[in-house]
């Protein structure tokens, strides 16, 4: 990552709009230290994972956000952990995604699956190109991808199943030239499969059943 005194901020704000959007504080399961605007606990929310990563120390005294480490033993460089990974499977969110979302710009998993998750999902989510899993299987997400999504250049693993997307298999899909597991099934895809999925050479386990697709393999 190339990091700047701004880009932390709004990485506790993104969280907490999530946590409004899904019904935090009635519906979920588990909200440990969730709901509290706090950056000293970011790392202890439930379903929150974090890695310690080097940046100039001039940037922690700048942003709230950051705590230095400076037992990381070179000039005017510490350690500050970041949000990697959010995993609130199966903890009862009920909602939408938030444009918030876009924010936590450090993100390499996220995963929702088994919730209660409704509507788009926001163009602005394609701004997470650090993405290397996204987990959304088992909620009511509709419409179709933003094009915004052409940007996981990274993402490895992505799952959609059982969802109400209606879109094609295109070009947004086939810029994921890293995937190795892909699952659009049970949605409402409508479109021929199109003769370049062969760019997708990394993939080991596809899955478009129960979908309108045509043509073959």
């Amino acid at each position: 990552w190339y990091l700047t005194s701004t880009t932390f901020i709004g990485t506790q704000a993104a969280l907490l709009k999530l946590y409004e959007s899904t019904s935090g504080n009635s519906n979920w399961i588990n909200t440990k230290n969730w709901g509290i605007n706090d950056p000293e606990i970011l790392c202890e929310m439930y379903g929150v994972e974090c890695q310690q990563i080097p940046v100039a120390s001039s940037l922690s005294t700048d942003n709230n956000d950051l705590t230095c480490d400076q037992s990381y033993n070179i000039p005017n460089i510490c350690l500050t952990k970041v949000l990697t990974g959010l995993v609130l499977n199966k903890n009862e969110l009920y909602g939408t995604f938030p444009p918030e979302i876009g924010l936590l710009w450090s993100l390499k998993s996220i995963d929702l699956s088994e919730n209660h998750i409704y509507g788009t999902i926001p163009i602005e989510f394609g701004q997470l190109t650090g993405l290397e899993l996204i987990d959304f299987h088992m909620n009511e997400i509709s419409g179709s991808f933003p094009n915004s999504i052409a940007n996981f250049v990274n993402l490895i693993y992505f799952d959609i199943t059982n969802n109400e997307i209606s879109d094609e298999f295109n070009e947004k899909i086939l810029s994921m030239t890293s995937l190795e597991f892909l699952s659009l099934s049970t949605n409402k895809f409508q479109s021929t499969i199109p003769e370049t999925i062969s760019l997708l050479k990394n993939l080991t386990v596809l899955d478009l059943t129960y979908n309108n697709f045509t043509g073959t393999l």
